[in-house]
């Protein structure tokens, strides 16, 4: 299962099995995109997103089209527990 979230130019991307069970892992950004913390509206309420787990939107498209055609967490990022 792959839970996203996009705000414009950036999003995140939590990765966890079919049955919504532990472990929950987020991705990590290669390189930083944004400072702080964001705000990304998931499942209508407002979430604060660490920066580090903000993705610019080509890395943020890979992960999701390796999700597509895999089911699989993408490598060309790291993941860590939320």
């Amino acid at each position: 299962r792959l839970v996203i979230g996009i705000n414009g130019e950036v999003a995140f991307a939590e990765y966890s099995s079919q049955d919504g069970e532990p472990p929950y892992l987020v991705a990590v950004s290669p390189t930083a995109v944004i400072k702080g913390t964001h705000i990304f509206l998931v499942t209508n309420e407002g979430t604060e997103i660490d920066g580090r787990h903000c993705l610019a939107f080509p890395v943020f498209a890979e992960v999701v089209r390796r999700f597509i055609e895999t089911g699989e967490r993408a490598e060309i990022v790291e993941w860590e527990d939320a």
